[in-house]
């Protein structure tokens, strides 16, 4: 996903900022938070990790903070109408079928990296539609 000229290549990790240079700092900086929050749950780490270097391009394209800096988003989770928490508006584009449209949205914003691990899975076990997958969260390849 692609938003605007704007490009943001790291995120928050407790107190520190971190800043993602290739694949390999990006899963090094943030195996340790997924694997933290993915264990309790059952879900291999590896998937969220795969599913957070997919969505933002290993680390490059992080979403933008609300005043610069990163939203800590790694999961590119939208903020709808049910999110009370801080947003960032972005120019992206999405598809409506085979169209490819420009369009503002709203996606969640997140203190740290940790808080974004959290809410994706709350998001993935609370949300009807990822429910086959969270019957298979113990294996990667059927998840």
């Amino acid at each position: 996903m692609y938003y605007g000229e704007t490009r943001v290549n790291q995120a928050k990790i407790g107190d520190d900022v971190v800043s993602f240079t290739s694949p390999e700092s990006f899963v090094r900086a943030i195996r340790p938070s997924v694997e933290k929050f993915a264990d309790p749950v059952g879900i291999d780490p590896n998937v969220l990790i795969a599913q957070a270097a997919l969505e933002t391009g290993w680390g490059q394209r992080v979403v933008p903070g609300q005043s610069g800096g990163s939203s800590n988003n790694l999961f590119n989770i939208k903020a709808d109408n049910r999110w009370q928490g801080k947003q960032s508006q972005v120019s992206t584009v999405e598809f409506d079928g085979n169209v490819a449209k420009r369009e503002k949205a709203a996606f969640r914003s997140y203190d740290t990296l940790e808080h974004s691990v959290k809410d994706y899975l709350s998001f993935i076990q609370g949300n009807p539609r990822y429910q086959q997958a969270m019957k298979n969260a113990g294996n990667a390849n059927q998840f």
